[in-house]
């Protein structure tokens, strides 16, 4: 079964599913206390919170253009009128970070 963001859209957030994702970081701010992110792959894009023992985890590999592999990622319902599910994203669900500099590295081989 594939896993992608447009599948976590369609399937509605009513009740909460898990994902298993591959995203990349396209937005990270933060908000009222809360890190909020946009996140997106080749289907489209969502908007998730991350927990804050995430940052304290990979505090130097979080950052815009990172990409996260995800594993039992929660969608749950959005709040404040807005249709579309979020991720809560835990520090349980990330499985690993690919940063921009790896990136490059690897393309230099």
């Amino acid at each position: 079964m594939q896993s992608n963001l447009a599948r976590v859209v369609g399937a509605g957030a009513w009740p909460p599913k898990r994902w298993h994702l591959l995203v990349l970081i396209r937005r990270l701010e933060l908000l009222a206390g809360e890190i909020d992110v946009l996140l997106c792959d080749h289907t489209g894009e969502i908007s998730a919170t991350l927990d804050r023992r995430v940052m304290q985890a990979f505090s130097k590999a979080i950052c815009e253009g990172s990409v996260l592999l995800l594993s039992e990622v929660v969608a749950v319902p959005a709040l404040r009128g807005s249709s579309r599910p979020r991720l809560l994203i835990s520090s349980r669900s990330v499985k690993q970070v690919f940063t921009v500099g790896e990136a490059s590295e690897s393309a230099e081989l």
